[in-house]
């Protein structure tokens, strides 16, 4: 399987880092980011090509695993599903936006793609999702976020957020995938 990743930050390294091609068939051959230079790096160390435009790996992929952000995902994922391409979305906040979640939704049943949204730090995923069928009505999730993910230097415990999980991935859309996770 030949995949595809947008976005070259600390995720997509962590991916690179682990794939063993000869052990599961899969081959992450292309990657796409806006910094050229955080893709032709990741691409060097992997074994792959950096592409400076999407569609110079569109033809050549069984899959794309976005690990860039919710507005890569509102941007780039309908090109990518137009095409019938699967993708693993890691930027689940981009999916607040109910009109852009039919939409996507929508596009990739008309071109026989697959969308998958993996449940990352929630461990108890399935629990929360078993549980709302019997009338759960509300969740509290408290996060912690280091001040430099959130571009802050302080060194003060603060309370920045209080509110829904729609509204936090609108202030927060890099950081706050769990609560959208959770809410979706």
């Amino acid at each position: 399987m030949k995949v595809g990743i947008i976005g070259c930050g600390a995720i997509a390294n962590i991916i690179a880092s682990n794939m063993v091609p000869e052990k599961n068939g899969i081959n992450i051959k292309y990657f796409f980011d806006k910094d050229i230079e955080r893709a032709e790096n990741l691409a060097s160390f992997a074994g792959g090509v950096a592409v400076i435009n999407l569609e110079d790996m569109l033809d050549d992929v069984d899959l794309v695993l976005e690990c860039a952000s919710p507005d890569s995902v509102k941007l780039l994922a309908p090109k990518i599903l137009e095409k019938g391409i699967d993708m693993i979305i890691m930027s689940i906040g981009a999916f607040m936006d109910k009109n852009f979640h039919d939409e996507t939704y929508e596009l990739a049943k008309r071109n026989n793609a697959h969308i998958h949204l993996p449940s990352g730090a929630i461990v108890g995923l399935d629990g929360i999702k078993a549980v709302a069928d019997f009338g759960l009505k509300e969740i509290t999730l408290v996060t912690r976020k280091s001040p430099k993910s959130l571009g802050m230097d302080i060194d003060t415990t603060e309370i920045l957020f209080e509110g829904k999980a729609s509204e936090a991935v609108k202030e927060f859309p890099l950081n706050i995938n769990v609560a959208a996770t959770i809410s979706s």
